[in-house]
């Protein structure tokens, strides 16, 4: 997997969490790529503040990364859609940490 052009490494894969713009190699597509490395976590899912602190966190990257690939900005006059736009990706990451 590649991200921004540079090979993924061992000090980006194992990083507590790490959110890498990729080119899926399978289909050729370009994917946002939300790696957790706390699987004894995803069991149980805690409610702390570190935890959503990272989730928020890497939520943030993903729709920063979306509107880049868009082309697009944050408009600070109506932040509306980048808000539910973060909302959502953080739902996908914790549905998705939660079935795991």
């Amino acid at each position: 997997m590649y991200s921004d052009k540079v090979e993924l490494d061992n000090s980006i894969i194992e990083a507590d969490c790490t959110t890498s713009t990729i080119i899926r190699k399978s289909d050729n597509k370009d994917c946002i790529l939300v790696k957790y490395n706390h699987r004894s976590a995803c069991k149980s899912i805690p409610a702390d503040l570190d935890f959503i602190d990272t989730l928020s966190h890497e939520a943030g990257h993903v729709a920063l990364d979306l509107y880049d690939h868009m082309r697009q900005q944050v408009c600070n006059c109506s932040p509306e859609p980048f808000c539910y736009l973060l909302g959502w990706v953080s739902q996908c990451i914790y549905k998705t940490l939660k079935n795991k």
